[in-house]
């Protein structure tokens, strides 16, 4: 899933101010380029640790005095997002049907799948092992266009939001709830992300549980403080409402990634799946598939002496 981008004109950005603070990807389409697919982008972080965007802020709840011994504690988990974000233009979206043989979509009950088709969102899990032919049948797409996200490191639980808008607009989004009801409000200069959380799987530490849901934010001035296991984060305080219904959770094995795209019913104007994942540009539309990509690390054990290698 990893790849190089040669063009130039990508538009990517991972957006961090001073302090502790949470960290918001920005999937911006980019200009076609050749690009060159790799096999895995945790694989490649795996290799170059530096490279990591990190979330540790060392602002922890109980700071150890130096010097002063502690026990040996177990490897603390680290956890890392790799992000792909591939849009196409709405006529080739029949060419890129052929990726669905090469994932599971019955990772998801029949219900969840059907409440997702109706909110305009479509839900697959692939593995490594069968990366190729979706990768050749996107890059076949001459007018694709490509944004990798540097992994990013980050505690257990803690969501990070990837934006779907490069810019904030006035809209009205519609999205069917739970009970089958369609409902809709209108949102000034507000942007739509994909709020994404994962943590360890209790039952398999090998295994991790992902949550995804769509959200629609008016950002506002001030922050907020969010207690996690690595301490205290801060992060923009907004309004936003989190489409539940449009959302789901998912267990992944090793070597497994997401997919996400717009289902069939992304074609009715305000529907949230089409709002997310479908976008103008140049007069045409383009629809986005986002593959993602979780792993665990181990991040060292505190040593006797309070020092961790």
């Amino acid at each position: 899933m990893r790849l190089e981008q040669r063009s130039e004109s990508c538009h990517v950005r991972a957006v961090r101010v001073p302090g502790p603070v949470s960290l918001l990807l920005v999937l911006a389409g980019c200009a076609n380029g050749a690009t060159r697919w790799w096999s895995s982008p945790l694989a490649a972080g795996a290799d170059n640790r530096s490279q990591l965007t990190s979330a540790d802020t060392g602002f922890t709840l109980s700071p150890v005095p130096p010097g002063e011994p502690q026990p040996l504690q177990p490897p603390r988990v680290g956890l890392q997002l790799a992000v792909l974000h591939v849009q196409i233009p709405a006529a080739d979206v029949p060419r890129a049907e052929t990726i669905w043989n090469h994932v599971r979509e019955d990772v998801l009950d029949a219900e969840t799948r059907q409440r997702l088709r109706q909110n305009g969102l479509r839900i697959g899990v692939g593995h490594e092992r069968f990366w190729e032919p979706i990768k050749l049948a996107l890059d076949a797409i001459d007018g694709r266009r490509v944004m990798l996200a540097q992994p990013v490191s980050m505690p257990p639980g803690f969501p990070i939001a990837l934006e779907m808008d490069s810019e904030p607009r006035t809209q009205t989004l519609f999205s069917v709830d739970s009970d089958g009801v369609l409902s809709g409000s209108t949102w000034p200069f507000s942007r739509n992300v994909l709020r994404v959380a994962y943590a360890p799987d209790p039952q398999d530490a090998h295994r991790l549980r992902v949550s995804v849901t769509p959200q629609v934010r008016q950002e506002r001035e001030g922050w907020r403080w969010v207690r996690t296991e690595s301490g205290f984060w801060q992060v923009p305080r907004y309004a936003a409402r989190s489409y539940e219904a449009a959302g789901f959770v998912l267990t992944l094995e090793p070597q497994e990634y997401v997919v996400i795209a717009a289902s069939d019913r992304a074609v009715v104007d305000g529907l949230l799946g089409r709002a997310l994942l479908t976008a103008p540009h140049e007069d045409m539309r383009y629809y986005s598939y986002v593959f993602l990509q979780p792993g665990v690390r181990e991040i060292g054990a505190r040593g006797a002496a309070g020092n961790e290698p």
